[in-house]
């Protein structure tokens, strides 16, 4: 690769002009690496500010003197950034070859998003315990129902406990929500829910005291009135 390939990064300052642009680095960065020459590459990719390049080019000067470890550090750290600038695609592969299993489904999901496939977005986001990910794309495909279960899980898993006993109360399933309201120190709430669970059993004395307590008067009339019926 004659002299040039021997001459040390450092040695770029005397090659290209003090002003030149960014543009203008970036270009002798295009031309170093077409031809192999990695380091120097890089050197310009650098004075270019365009790091993900930089970071490409140090990889495979690595790669050229099998340093296979450094190299392999290099690329995990391309993969985040690639991600970072939206070039899904181009991180995914990198994610894979480190090993990275979780970064790269993480990374296949948003390219579900990307592509609008929001069921199966949906649906990987809340197999990685991603649920407010997962609310957000339930929410996109039309499916309420699954988007406010998936919103009380992740209430739930970041200590929101109003919020989830809210979601859980508004889908009807009152064993969360008194759980939720419950560990969130709210009587009330906890009482509302109780009557609702206890009223949908048919526990009409349970849920008229239940609903006394939440403050629900006629509700624990109502109930009332259901068990004397029931008592004959």
């Amino acid at each position: 690769r004659g002299r040039l390939e021997r001459e040390t990064v450092e040695s770029l300052a005397r090659l290209f002009r003090a002003t030149a642009s960014p543009t203008d680095w970036a270009a002798e960065g295009d031309y170093f690496e077409q031809r192999g020459h990695f380091r120097q590459a890089a050197e310009c990719y650098r004075r270019a500010a365009q790091i993900e390049k930089e970071i490409e080019a140090l990889a495979l000067a690595d790669e050229e003197r099998e340093d296979w470890a450094a190299a392999l550090e290099r690329w995990t750290r391309q993969a985040p950034l690639l991600e970072r600038l939206g070039r899904l695609t181009e991180a995914l592969p990198l994610y894979l070859q480190s090993g990275m299993e979780r970064e790269a489904r993480l990374c296949e999901l948003r390219l579900l998003e990307r592509s609008r496939d929001w069921v199966k977005a949906a649906e990987g986001w809340e197999a990685e315990g991603c649920y407010l990910d997962a609310a957000r794309c339930w929410g996109r495909a039309g499916n309420e129902r699954r988007a406010v279960a998936a919103a009380a899980r992740g209430s739930e898993a970041e200590g929101l406990w109003l919020q989830a006993g809210e979601g859980w109360l508004e889908l009807s399933d009152y064993k969360a929500a008194v759980r939720c309201f419950r560990a969130a120190g709210d009587l009330a709430r906890t009482a509302l829910a109780l009557g609702h669970r206890h009223e949908t059993a048919g526990e009409w004395s349970r849920a008229a005291a239940a609903y006394r307590a939440a403050g629900k008067a006629q509700a624990s009339q109502r109930c009332r009135a259901r068990a004397h019926e029931e008592a004959g």
